[in-house]
């Protein structure tokens, strides 16, 4: 059985404590990375090409400006990045979604988000 890779920057010791022990808990398949990347260079040089399934970042990270997400996302399509506030506890979620649009009610489906 394959495990999920989670990168979780290395901003906040305590993010990073608390996603360890929920995974513990939870007995899930998952391999927690933890990284001190500041940008998308340092990433790729941490990762070593095994980029992660999923990024959890905290929002005052340089890796979670919006035009590195978007970066990111589109170098790593698979990529799912999750942004966690730094004052509150609400995550933003972020993954790279392609539709083919095949007729025209593809893209109102999209807008009315169906």
């Amino acid at each position: 059985m394959n495990s999920t890779r989670i990168l979780v920057t290395q901003q906040s010791e305590v993010l990073t404590r608390a996603l360890s022990d929920m995974l513990l808990v939870s007995q899930a398949t998952h391999e927690l990375i933890s990284s001190t990347a500041q940008n998308i260079e340092e990433f790729m040089t941490e990762t070593s090409g095994r980029v992660p399934n999923v990024m959890v970042l905290g929002e005052s990270t340089p890796l979670a400006a919006r035009e590195t997400l978007a970066h990111l996302l589109t170098t790593f399509p698979m990529l799912r990045v999750i942004v966690i506030s730094n004052d509150t506890n609400w995550l933003q979620i972020y993954s790279k979604k392609v539709l083919l649009m095949t007729r025209n009610s593809d893209l109102l489906q999209l807008i009315d988000g169906e």
